[in-house]
């Protein structure tokens, strides 16, 4: 008898210290699929942009097996207690739909929170995954958004660039403006998207990422087209992608953005891309 005690005891030890593993297991598993994601709010980011020293921060967490979404964000300086905030679909410089509500602290109204049990579909959480939603707070001076933020993981980065006719080489006194924002994948085919909103100049004939360092002129790297809905917009074509070499020259500060216009056939306005 004393044996199969022992034996019981040992099993039981074992069996228990097995259940432990799995949870401690279980616990790593889904503590390695989730992906903890800072967020930076501005006027700016919005499309069209707000002026004015509006700002906002907070974090969201996603779990990249499930599409499971929590966190929260806290905005300052809006014109107003904001209205709203809400999870949209849409690339830096792009508008989209509504996605996820998020919910008013009722103590604080600049803090709004991600539901309890919010979940993105396979479609969502892939679009989140390649830098595609944000975040948008509103207010009743600006319903259509005041402070916006873009919901960056860690394999992509997105750069907004000014564009100017004082960028270009030479300078050229042009009172036309406008930005653009360039979201780069940081790993594998380094794919690449890009929107310009241009501003007093509806005759641009051309848009182009070029390689050159500030102050220097390069060789084309990609083209933009240009909206046909829209001539102050233009985008890349779908599937663009960087070089090694070219992704590179993007971390080093050494592509820029440059607007052909009839006025000024070698470039009216210019940006350097700044990630």
């Amino acid at each position: 008898m004393f044996h199969l005690n022992g034996h019981i005891k040992t099993l039981t030890l074992a069996a228990s210290f097995a259940v432990i593993m799995t949870g401690i297991s279980a616990c790593d598993s889904s503590s390695s699929n989730t992906e903890s994601i800072s967020i930076s709010l501005s006027g700016d980011q919005e499309n069209p942009p707000v002026t004015g020293n509006r700002k906002g921060s907070g974090n969201i967490k996603i779990d990249t097996s499930t599409g499971a979404i929590s966190g929260s964000i806290t905005v300052e300086n809006t014109t107003g207690n904001p209205t709203a905030a809400h999870i949209h679909g849409g690339d830096a410089g792009k508008n989209g739909g509504v996605m996820i509500a998020l919910t008013q602290d009722p103590n604080n109204p600049n803090k709004f929170t991600v539901p309890n049990g919010s979940q993105l579909n396979a479609a969502q959480l892939e679009t989140l995954l390649k830098a595609g939603l944000y975040i948008n707070v509103h207010t009743q001076s600006h319903p259509a958004g005041e402070v916006r933020g873009q919901i960056i993981p860690d394999t992509y980065k997105v750069a907004r660039v000014e564009l100017s006719g004082a960028n270009q080489v030479p300078p050229n006194a042009s009172t036309a403006s406008g930005h653009a924002y360039v979201t780069v994948e940081t790993s594998g085919d380094h794919k690449l998207r890009a929107n310009i909103k241009l501003t007093d100049l509806n005759d641009a004939k051309a848009a182009h990422i070029h390689m050159g360092a500030a102050g220097a002129s390069g060789k084309v790297v990609v083209g933009f087209t240009k909206n046909t809905n829209d001539g102050s917009v233009w985008e890349l074509p779908t599937g663009s992608q960087l070089t090694e070499e070219n992704y590179s020259k993007f971390l080093n500060e050494d592509l820029y953005i440059n607007i052909h216009s009839p006025a000024f056939p070698k470039g009216e306005l210019r940006g350097q891309i700044k990630p």
